[in-house]
């Protein structure tokens, strides 16, 4: 028996709508459940997480009614995850674990989805959970082409010292691979190296590199350095967390930037936005060397 977080809650939503089904979309159930897999992957919300595996458990038993309350339930957890991020959202996305204790979602918050509901846009209002950019899309496009092969051993190699474009790489088969698995190179261009199988760093590798590194928030300059080597060497695990992850960290940032700086930590460069233009950038200082931290942004 499930116990339900938000009881009270669940029993004046039901007797305002004179105890309709919530979740009679097939469509509005999958658009919830994909969001809820990215929160489960990103490792954010233990609850939230235990709540995707019930629900998918669930659906092959078609217990409507009780698929109806838990899913209800779990949609007030989640409504009140979103929203305690505008507060707490900084330290629950770069490092300390979220507290299971979330409060009930603010009264504005459950009428705008009583609102929606009852104009027949409830699938709408599922939508607009979820970060509302290109590069929301772009994140999940990258988790599903990863998680498409979960049998695939992920290559493992070690560089020694910075790799400058024209160097030799005795690892340019893993190279390859972990370029071609992540999109940075395309399927045909991988084929053709390593049919030569040529140890060179030039031409297409070196702009497959560049697209990794600007995908990271890193300087995009095709030198293999210490942070680009960091962020290739990720298994497949650690990268689907790190991509979901920063998915959920997208809901942080506006939507559309008019005025301020957004900083490229990783990169030491920031930009400078003002009504609506791009102004300038520059190099920047992040923290002291005694507090070295790194997020990615991007």
């Amino acid at each position: 028996m499930t116990r339900l977080k938000y009881p009270t809650t669940l029993v004046e939503l039901y007797l305002s709508t004179g105890f309709s089904q919530f979740w009679k979309n097939q469509r509005t159930i999958n658009d919830f459940i994909d969001q809820l897999r990215i929160i489960s992957l990103s490792q954010t919300n233990k609850e939230l997480t235990a709540r995707y595996h019930l629900l998918i458990q669930l659906q092959p038993q078609q217990n409507w009614q009780q698929y109806d309350v838990i899913a209800t339930d779990t949609l007030l957890i989640y409504l009140s995850f979103i929203e305690q991020l505008h507060g707490k959202g900084k330290m629950w996305l770069f490092g300390e674990k979220t507290s299971s204790r979330l409060p009930r979602p603010s009264q504005m918050v459950i009428e705008d989805m009583l609102k929606n509901f009852e104009n027949n846009q409830f699938h709408q209002f599922i939508i607009r959970l979820k970060p509302q950019t290109s590069e929301y899309n772009q994140l999940v496009a990258s988790i599903n082409r990863l998680e498409s092969h979960p049998t695939l051993r992920w290559p493992v190699f070690v560089f020694h010292g910075k790799v400058n474009p024209g160097s030799k790489i005795q690892f340019m088969p893993s190279l390859i691979t972990v370029l071609k698995r992540l999109g940075d190179l395309s399927p045909r261009e991988a084929k053709r190296h390593q049919q030569q199988r040529r140890s060179l760093y030039t031409g297409s590798i070196v702009l497959a590199v560049k697209r990794f590194q600007a995908r990271h928030g890193l300087k995009r300059d095709g030198i293999i350095g210490t942070e680009t080597q960091k962020w290739l060497a990720l298994n497949l695990t650690q990268r689907v967390r790190l991509l979901a992850l920063n998915a959920q960290r997208l809901r942080l940032w506006s939507t559309s930037l008019y005025t301020g700086i957004v900083v490229n930590i990783p990169n030491y460069y920031m930009n400078l936005w003002l009504d609506g233009r791009w102004v300038m950038n520059s190099k920047v200082i992040v923290g002291r060397p005694s507090r070295k931290r790194r997020f990615l942004i991007r």
